[in-house]
């Protein structure tokens, strides 16, 4: 593949899953409930699904884990106490020369049950491992929003991979804390848009006006044509996001924007929200 095209297609990928995947995360919290209802219906809980994941056959241990990391999305589901966290730890450890697949969504729905207990298994894999493995060791680790994961997290914000990058940048975001702050100002200028994007993003709803000039590209849908990667559809979302992060700044350059999206708009969603920000 030329570099030019290898070049385009990666930002095309960063591009997606800047706007593409919030949206499928979304999309799929809408069916959670539905999911853990046909799982519960026929009697298994977390700790039915974390033996199936132990002893199941191949195709079974993937699939109890996927279906583990839906079921702990409902807080209701979360089992309480020490037991619980020793058995998914222990799984985990279990799962180490599995498919890969296994450990990926037992990373994620230790992410989805906001026990910080988890971080230190998953920060003890997390600069050891790569590809997917390490993009939802960083993904989970910004669910759990504990410092802990900071010092790798920011080394990671510098990584050769665009992706694992973008993935640190949000997991930072995440986090909140304003020891990120220099890492997150320094991805305000690089070379991959959505790490440029979503450190303003960050830094905005920290109260961190850094990125504010970033913002404002992402409230110009001028701007966001000039990604042919980006369609009409994922302009909007990246507007109403960038609507959503300017409420934690007072600028006067972001108010006129947003001011002037509330009565030209071409989408009546994004003229709507705008005019409930304008109102905060």
């Amino acid at each position: 593949m030329a570099k030019s095209e290898e070049k385009k297609s990666t930002l095309r990928v960063i591009v997606h899953s800047f706007f593409v995947v919030p949206f499928l995360i979304a999309a799929f919290a809408v069916l959670v409930y539905g999911l853990t209802r046909l799982i519960t219906y026929d009697g298994r809980d977390a700790y039915d699904l974390l033996t199936q994941i132990r002893t199941g056959s191949q195709s079974q241990r993937w699939q109890a884990a996927v279906d583990l990391s839906k079921f702990l999305q409902n807080p209701d589901l979360i089992p309480p106490g020490d037991k619980f966290v020793s058995e998914m730890n222990l799984a985990y450890r279990e799962a180490k020369h599995d498919d890969p697949r296994v450990r990926q969504y037992l990373t994620l729905a230790m992410g989805m049950t906001k026990r910080t207990e988890f971080v230190p298994i998953l920060l003890a894999d997390l600069l050891s491992s790569s590809g997917d493995n390490q993009l939802t060791l960083i993904h989970s680790l910004g669910l759990l929003r504990d410092e802990r994961a900071m010092v790798p997290l920011i080394e990671l914000a510098e990584a050769p991979d665009a992706r694992i990058r973008l993935e640190a940048i949000i997991s930072l975001g995440n986090i909140g804390s304003e020891a990120a702050i220099p890492a997150l100002e320094k991805a305000l200028y690089d070379s991959e848009p959505n790490v440029r994007w979503d450190a303003a993003i960050a830094l905005a709803k920290m109260g961190n006006s850094s990125g504010s000039h970033i913002l404002l590209d992402l409230l110009n849908r001028d701007y966001l044509k000039s990604y042919s990667e980006v369609d009409p559809d994922e302009r909007t979302e990246a507007i109403l996001v960038a609507i959503e992060a300017a409420k934690y700044l007072s600028n006067d350059e972001l108010n006129e924007k947003i001011k002037d999206l509330s009565r030209n708009d071409p989408v009546m969603r994004v003229r709507d929200e705008a005019q409930k920000a304008l109102q905060l």
